[in-house]
């Protein structure tokens, strides 16, 4: 049996299917609308506010498509040693990512907002998790490499499947790495009482 929450009509203004999944596990079932907001070049402001200002745009861009319908965006971007990792575009730079979070400690950062109809009320927040890799071989490297796991994944990785063995530690949300900080989100809706 399907576990469903009773919630306010929801669109997430994403495509990503890690992020439908964490929603539905916690029974959440919201419409998907893709957002077409077309991501800048990063230009040297504060990761944090980076991936907020990302995760605003792309709520924006759709909530004008549904006029009763709340809308989640969200945008999760690697930084590692104050330097932006996003999706890589090609095997060399999925290869430098990859080697440069081996044996190092990296930071994930996802923006969210969250925006009512006719865009009365905005939230937009972050979370932060750490998370440390072991040391990788260039063979593991470039096997993973060859699953084209990494080119849909900022940090050109994903946590929950292919590159689980990577990390040696996480401190804090687990779901914020995966691509949504459920709690927090969960948290959010039930305060603005989307949630009933």
């Amino acid at each position: 049996m399907e576990f469903k929450k009773n919630h306010k009509p929801l669109i997430l203004a994403s495509k990503s299917p890690r992020r439908l999944e964490l929603l539905n596990s916690a029974g959440i079932y919201p419409k998907v609308i893709e957002s077409r907001f077309s991501e800048p070049e990063y230009d040297g402001q504060n990761p944090e506010d980076f991936a907020k200002m990302l995760a605003y745009f792309k709520a924006l861009d759709v909530v004008n498509t549904r006029t009763n319908y709340y809308v989640l965006g969200a945008d999760t971007i690697v930084v590692f040693k104050n330097k932006i990792l996003l999706k890589p575009k090609s095997d060399e730079e999925a290869k430098d990512m990859l080697t440069m979070l081996s044996g190092n400690t990296h930071e994930v950062i996802t923006g969210f907002s969250l925006i009512s109809p006719q865009a009365e009320k905005i939230t937009t927040l972050a979370s932060k998790t750490k998370v440390s890799f072991r040391r990788l071989s260039f063979d593991e490297i470039s096997w993973y490499i060859s699953t084209k796991e990494p080119f849909d994944k900022a940090g050109g990785y994903g946590i929950q499947s292919k590159a689980a063995s990577f990390a040696t530690s996480i401190e804090g949300s687990y779901t914020n790495v995966v691509g949504l900080p459920l709690s927090q989100v969960i948290e959010l809706m039930e305060r603005e009482r989307i949630i009933e």
